[in-house]
């Protein structure tokens, strides 16, 4: 098709537009690339200048990542480190302290159970105890206001 024709068809500033479309998708990835630009979001690009014959003007914008420059942490947990005293630096754990920490995570994470008076004296006369040396538990339990009650079971066998 002669130029003429399709430029009487179509305005010049169409075409131009969708020529420097066509240049700027071809060509952004490639100035990412060179300028070795970690981009995170689409951009936002601008034309400033387009005309026949002349070379394309544009801007672009976008977000990049941020440089982060770490301290120097061994110095800063060296500085720590000498700043804690002799005697706290030498902490003996005995087996019961061990126990009474294990003990309070599994408190803490137990599941709760609501149950009503009624359902808690059944759950008692219903149930068999397991003998003490097999099984070794402990059982907290709270009275809110009302008729329910919340029971915290753990235990270990």
């Amino acid at each position: 098709m002669p130029e003429h024709v399709l430029l009487s068809k179509i305005p010049e500033i169409r075409v131009l537009e969708e020529m420097a479309e066509m240049a700027l998708s071809e060509h952004y990835p490639k100035i990412i690339d060179e300028e070795k630009i970690d981009v995170i979001s689409r951009p936002e690009i601008s034309i400033t200048k387009i005309a026949r014959n002349n070379p394309l003007g544009f801007k672009i914008r976008t977000s990049v990542l941020p440089e982060v420059k770490l301290p120097d942490y061994k110095a800063i947990a060296k500085k720590t480190l000498a700043a804690v005293p002799a005697e706290e630096k030498n902490v003996t754990v005995t087996d019961e302290d061990m126990e009474n920490t294990i003990m309070d995570i599994r408190r803490s994470r137990a599941p709760k159970k609501h149950m009503s008076a009624s359902e808690e004296k059944n759950e008692g006369e219903d149930e068999e105890k397991p003998p003490e040396e097999s099984r070794h538990s402990t059982m907290s339990s709270s009275k809110p206001s009302g008729h329910s009650r919340t029971l915290l079971i753990s235990g270990t066998s």
